[in-house]
């Protein structure tokens, strides 16, 4: 993902540059987030920035995020929360280890679980497809799998007759006399 720049939004959107692939991903703007960057414009235009090309996240020294460093504050902050040790070699045995690459993996399994548990709302695995910026229709499914496979569990669960009682759709069981 690249730095962002206030150019690359649009109407509540922004068309977000992915890092590894080059494509250009509609993310649509929580209302929150929306505040926020006018607060961001508010201040450059007091201040005399106006550039609509300058970067929206930067870091301590102004400059655009870079993937090294965004990963090196995310450590640092990770620490801050003493949701990680200082030295690698003090993380406990079967510890909880965040990690970038981790918070996205679980974002795209939250949207494709969704996604999976209601096709008829959400729009399929071609929701899943474009939120998460895939080419390619299998990757998608990938993150979907899971929660498909329990959906589908979970309805087949519904599907079976109540233990010990033969349902009527089934016709009439054989008595034990007309099988023999």
């Amino acid at each position: 993902m690249g730095a962002g720049h206030d150019s690359q939004i649009q109407d509540a959107t922004w068309h977000v540059i992915q890092s590894k692939t080059g494509n250009a991903v509609p993310v649509p703007l929580h209302p929150l987030v929306l505040a926020i960057l006018e607060d961001e414009r508010r201040e450059r235009r007091k201040s005399g920035v106006v550039d609509p090309r300058r970067p929206l996240l930067t870091n301590s020294r102004g400059k655009p995020w870079t993937p090294t460093g965004f990963g090196a504050s995310w450590r640092t902050e990770l620490i801050r929360l003493k949701l990680k040790p200082h030295r690698k070699e003090d993380l406990e045995d079967g510890a909880f280890r965040a990690t970038l690459h981790g918070l996205r993996h679980t974002n795209a399994t939250v949207i494709a679980n969704s996604v999976a548990r209601h096709p008829e709302v959400f729009g399929g695995i071609q929701r899943v497809q474009s939120m998460l910026g895939h080419l390619s229709k299998r990757m998608s499914e990938h993150y979907a799998r899971r929660a498909e496979v329990e959906h589908m569990n979970r309805e087949t669960m519904l599907l079976l007759p109540n233990f010990g009682k033969h349902p009527d759709w089934l016709g009439k069981p054989e008595s034990k006399k007309d099988a023999k």
